[in-house]
């Protein structure tokens, strides 16, 4: 009878693991996210920019127009 309990005793214990496994991962899976990433340039001694136009050629022609970041140097 003491080998029959025993595993038993194992069985429960891999049971009440997997339950615990399964309460871990509803958990990560329902927290909220921490929220998009979005980048942004400090404010502190930066050069003032502008935006142009400029068209990009790949070979065969202008095929399309991009915008660019121009910051002028002081």
């Amino acid at each position: 009878m003491p080998q029959n309990s025993f595993g038993l005793n194992k069985t429960l214990v891999l049971f009440a693991m997997a339950i615990v496994l399964m309460i871990c991962a509803a958990v990560i899976a329902t927290m909220p996210s921490s929220g998009t990433v979005e980048a942004h340039e400090s404010t502190f001694k930066t050069p003032p920019c502008r935006t142009e136009e400029v068209p990009l050629d790949e070979g065969y022609g202008v095929s399309r127009v991009v915008v660019r970041r121009v910051c002028e140097d002081l």
